[in-house]
């Protein structure tokens, strides 16, 4: 009893259901995970902007990030795992990164465009309420832009808060 009400005060939990059956057996299972153990998939092709932008999430207590540089290589990252949320770049290599808001909003999964200039006029009619962080972003842009959308994983330490 105890254990399950620690569990119901996560406020944010995926619940999974299901049940296997072979062999005259039946066997139900239930898991609960609790979405701020999963990763943030950070979309961005210039590979300094990416670490950087890992760096500040992951110090600022938003648990562990992953990388994708394509739009293939994000396709395939949002339809192999789970994800907390994502930060994507409206352009990676010329290449518009639709196709992956497309994949995440399918899996319910919150994510946010990142992108230099004008990038509204970029985005289409079906994403313009996305939130967008403008490049270049602050530390502090970023870190509130991603408490609002994904939550914390974890509060940062004190060290930690103290480098951000």
């Amino acid at each position: 009893m105890t254990a399950r009400r620690s569990v119901d005060k996560i406020a944010l939990l995926w619940d999974v259901k299901g049940s296997i059956s072979g062999g005259g057996q039946s066997e139900s299972w239930r898991i609960i995970i609790d979405h701020r153990a999963l990763p943030l998939l950070l979309v961005e092709d210039e590979c300094v902007i990416a670490e950087m932008m890992a760096d500040v999430l992951e110090l600022g207590g938003f648990g562990p990030t992953r990388h994708a540089a394509t739009v293939s290589q994000a396709l395939s990252a949002v339809s192999a795992g789970h994800w907390r949320g994502a930060v994507l770049d409206i352009r990676l290599q010329g290449e518009a990164v639709f196709a992956v808001a497309h994949a995440l909003r399918a899996k319910g999964v919150p994510f946010v465009f990142s992108s230099g200039g004008d990038s509204r006029t970029d985005i289409p009619a079906e994403f313009k309420s996305a939130p967008v962080l403008p490049k270049p972003w602050s530390v502090s842009d970023l870190l509130k832009v991603s408490e609002a959308f994904f939550g914390r994983a974890n509060a940062p330490s004190t060290t930690e808060a103290g480098m951000l």
